[in-house]
């Protein structure tokens, strides 16, 4: 087994594919796995259905669009499935292998149908049968992406804090009841805002429900260090909820025999004549931790740490010959510049509510929080990555949920203007990446008049590779992570 995807066999079983983070077994001949943050068993001498999950899309004038009410089933097995909303279906089959075919009937005589994981990773095309229905059939390495591992009742850590504003200032929100909608358990938030709860290691719908005692102006959920999820939705005066979507609820499950053991990502670079370079082959080391990395030929590094205090200190030993260290993300974004200790050596203090921009539960900001929260008196800038197919211009399905949410903001805010930035990397010629940031704004605002908003309230830009945020400048060698940082959708939003 790799790190990535491995098999599992029993006797003369048939081979069972599975793609998971970390793996743990237990005498009872049981196998756990970790697989999107959620943890799962699976025993070998069940003969239980074993679930598939996937998503469905559907080409609309040129749109990847979720295809809903669709039949989906397994060729020689009774089961089937709807999908829902989303497109999303979820089968059960005794056998599972490369030869099993997935057969869909559209509602609608929809056309031209994609199968994604629920991840949004793409698998592949659908074939057409005949006029009603399409089929695809699966390839080994398809196996992996869709199977949902088969779980018992494991209980699971779920951890977060609540904060609420005050004065235009965040402060935790104590002393208030938290539950969720599907289980009787409730805890009450600590003076820091926090709160423990425990629940199944997975559910479909996971909503979260908070009762204060005095009124307050809006809740925020986080998760236990504090970096902000989304505002809660208010239900009555003294009642909030949320309804946490999937990727973000598996961010804050623990298993419960497991410390939280939080894994800093950074960058450590170098300046000289203006110029960036990384430092390779660096010794890396947390001043409360006994545990030392050594940077990659990027620069980048990971390092775990055991416990949060409200000063730590990193702390760096290089053999380069350079007189400046700085440390950034590893898409390098700047957070400080390290102070030399002495010779070679540097080291850089971050306080307690600076340390999520290198942790890896970092979430991505979400849209309609930055806007709700934003100062409005001057037009607002915010940068989302929106996701398109390598070198091309259509919107995959996982930008989806961001712009529909942009829509949201509009329709709520009918005197709001709105211009749609795009933004590549250094990689390709100059004037393919103006044109392709030139059609990939016209494209962002393509779906936005398909969904109701007026054209009028819209314009598009394209910047090709005019506005690089870090050192990958043409004939620059980066890792992929810095290239990401570059590629981005700005949305200004114009509010006079």
């Amino acid at each position: 087994m790799n790190d990535k995807f491995g098999f599992i066999s029993k006797s003369n079983e048939k081979l069972i594919p599975i793609k998971y983070e970390q793996a743990r077994s237990f005498s009872n001949g049981a196998a756990a796995f970790k697989t999107n943050g959620k943890w799962g068993f699976i025993t070998l001498n069940s003969k239980k259905p074993k679930p598939i999950q996937g998503k469905l899309t559907y080409d609309l004038n040129g749109k990847q669009k979720p295809l809903a009410n669709a039949i989906v089933k397994l060729a020689n097995h009774s089961d089937s499935s709807i999908t829902d909303q989303n497109g999303v279906f979820i089968l059960k089959a005794l056998e599972f292998n490369e030869n099993t075919t997935l057969t869909v009937i559209p509602k609608n005589n929809e056309k031209k149908v994609v199968l994604y994981s629920i991840e949004n990773e793409k698998i592949g095309n659908l074939t057409e049968k005949d006029v009603s229905s399409f089929e695809y059939k699966f390839l080994k390495s398809d196996i992996p992406k869709l199977i949902v591992p088969e779980e018992e009742e494991v209980t699971m850590i779920f951890k977060g804090k609540l904060l609420t504003t005050v004065k235009g200032k965040k402060i935790p929100l104590s002393n208030v009841k938290v539950k969720f909608s599907h289980s009787e358990e409730s805890t009450t938030t600590d003076q820091n805002g926090d709160f423990t709860l425990t629940t199944e290691n997975y559910i479909e719908e996971a909503t979260l429900q908070v009762e204060t005692s005095d009124k307050v102006a809006d809740v925020i959920v986080a998760n236990h260090l504090g970096k902000e999820i989304a505002p809660m939705n208010l239900i009555t005066k003294e009642q909030f909820e949320y309804k946490f979507l999937k990727s973000e609820y598996p961010k804050m499950l623990v298993p419960e025999e497991e410390e939280v053991s939080p894994v800093f990502r950074g960058k450590l670079l170098t300046e000289k004549n203006n110029v960036l370079s990384p430092i390779a082959n660096a010794t890396i080391q947390f001043s409360n931790g006994k545990e030392k990395v050594i940077s990659d030929e990027y620069g980048d590094f990971e390092l775990k740490t055991y416990g949060i205090e409200s000063e730590m200190i990193l702390k760096v030993v290089t053999k380069a010959d350079v007189s400046n260290v700085i440390i950034t993300t590893q898409g390098g974004k700047e957070i400080g510049k390290m102070t030399s200790t002495k010779e070679k050596s540097f080291e850089y203090k971050f306080l307690k509510e600076d340390l999520n921009i290198l942790l890896q539960t970092e979430i991505e900001e979400d849209v309609e929080m930055a806007f709700r929260n934003a100062d409005k008196s001057g037009d607002l800038i915010i940068s989302q990555p929106i996701h398109y197919a390598f070198g091309k211009y259509e919107l995959e399905a996982s930008s989806y949920n961001t712009l529909d949410k942009i829509v949201k903001i509009l329709n709520e805010n009918p005197k709001v203007k709105l211009e749609v930035i795009s933004h590549t990397d250094a990689s390709g010629t100059d004037s393919f990446n103006m044109i392709l940031s030139n059609k990939r704004a016209e494209t962002v605002v393509k779906y936005l008049t398909s969904n109701g908003v007026n054209k009028k309230r819209l314009s598009s830009i394209g910047k090709g590779e005019t506005e690089i945020r870090n050192r990958c400048v043409d004939n620059v060698n980066c890792s992929e992570k810095e290239h990401e940082f570059n590629r981005r959708t700005e949305f200004k939003f114009i509010m006079n």
